[in-house]
């Protein structure tokens, strides 16, 4: 259920959500999701939270011990496969982009997330340095470049860049590890 309302704010975003959209969504009735969550706001907060949650598979990942460069690589390729696919837009970055700011609830969450996401990045890059098969004074900044990267890759993707055009970002962001 709250997996529906993700993938609908992600295809239309909040705003463009509108309660009867997620009625038909979810399949309950409007009054059943005033009863259920109370506002649209907290279907939306439900939501986030569930769609971060989903998402963390792919970065743990990045976080295990065994993850390296590859791992980075396969991250980025798969991103890049998803982004390509019409796929709606990641709900983080359209987040970001159109409720992220101000100090709410929802600024908090992406923030939070923003922050995982690099974390995972700055394992897998350590991870990558101490086999050798990368190298980098400051696996922190690194982390924050890759989270950069994959967040504009977002956002490209939504304004028709091409999928070659996506790759060849990728590549270009990963050249600062050789």
């Amino acid at each position: 259920m709250l997996g529906k309302a993700a993938q609908l704010f992600r295809e239309r975003g909040y705003a463009g959500t509108s309660l009867q959209a997620l009625s038909e969504s979810m399949d309950m009735g409007e009054q059943s999701i005033y009863n259920a969550f109370g506002s649209k706001e907290q279907v939306f907060q439900r939501a986030l939270q569930q769609y971060c949650v989903d998402s963390e598979g792919g970065l743990r990942l990045l976080a295990a011990p065994g993850a390296s460069l590859g791992t980075i690589e396969a991250f980025f390729t798969s991103m890049v496969e998803s982004l390509s696919s019409d796929a709606p837009a990641c709900l983080i970055t359209r987040t970001c982009l159109t409720r992220g700011d101000g100090d709410t609830a929802v600024a908090r969450k992406v923030s939070q997330q923003m922050r995982s996401i690099e974390k995972c990045f700055q394992k897998a890059v350590e991870n990558a340095v101490e086999r050798g098969e990368a190298h980098c004074d400051d696996p922190k900044k690194i982390a924050r470049f890759l989270n950069m990267t994959a967040q504009g890759l977002s956002v490209l993707a939504r304004s028709g860049t091409s999928k070659r055009a996506l790759r060849d970002l990728v590549d270009v962001s990963l050249s600062v590890l050789r």
